[in-house]
């Protein structure tokens, strides 16, 4: 049978939430026996911080006014050009990492120099002297190229190595030279705070149209060993200076 305290319990069970706005503010009342559940706020991502040396990237870790946990976070060296400081799991339905901050090199300075590609002897020894690190054999290498005459390229019984080339020494004297083969430098490719990792190339000439002088290119000689050298010279560098930080290579 049903009486008057079944309608009044099963009114109670019904109700619904009461919104009230207070001085700008939305208070939510709920009916007696109902229970709160509290709906968590999705996590968003702040913005990445953009930096363009592994020297920002340390004193964004050190000076640390973001409050961070470091020991909970993780750098990760993606490759010799890019750094990223992740964030910890999250602990929500769907977990992931968030890039705090990027280090990235800012427009390499190889750009418009093209490996394993022939570019003119001009071209080609101002960008040995801008766009390499100084050092011996870049110096012959650079004085090589600079005593080509016009039109003067020529094959030796080619072991695909070998090659010979008219050189001029001083204004006078003409002579043949042979290019050296193979040749090790440093082209600068990473980060500056780390030296810059030298690899092999192969350096070759090759005959240009009449009165011009000969083009000339570098070949790539090492299988890209030279980056993981610069990676782990990068990891080296922020262990050292973040001792706190897991650091991972890619």
């Amino acid at each position: 049978m049903i009486d008057g305290s079944f309608v009044s319990e099963l009114t109670e069970n019904l109700a619904s939430p009461t919104t009230v706005t207070v001085a700008g503010r939305e208070h939510v009342y709920l009916p007696a026996n109902w229970t709160a559940s509290i709906v968590p706020t999705p996590t968003i991502a702040p913005p990445v911080l953009h930096v363009s040396t592994l020297t920002g990237l340390v004193d964004y870790c050190q000076a640390n006014r973001d409050g961070l946990t470091l020991e909970d976070y993780v750098v990760h060296v993606v490759s010799p050009e890019t750094v990223h400081l992740l964030s910890n799991l999250t602990s929500d339905d769907f977990p992931r990492r968030s890039t705090l901050v990027q280090a990235q090199v800012p427009g390499l300075v190889t750009t418009g120099f093209q490996f394993d590609h022939f570019c003119d002897a001009e071209a080609f020894n101002v960008a040995l002297q801008t766009r390499f690190v100084q050092s011996v054999e870049r110096d012959q290498i650079v004085a090589f190229v600079a005593g080509i005459r016009e039109n003067t390229v020529r094959e030796t019984v080619d072991d695909g190595v070998a090659q010979v080339v008219t050189s001029r020494a001083g204004v006078a004297l003409v002579s043949e030279a042979r290019v050296p083969n193979p040749v090790k430098l440093a082209p600068y490719r990473t980060f500056r705070e780390i030296e810059q990792p030298p690899s092999l190339f192969v350096l070759r000439l090759r005959q240009a149209r009449e009165g011009d002088r000969p083009a000339c290119a570098l070949f790539e000689a090492d299988g890209g060993m030279w980056k993981l050298e610069a990676m782990q010279a990068i990891a080296a560098h922020l262990r050292g200076s973040l001792p706190n930080a897991l650091v991972v290579l890619a």
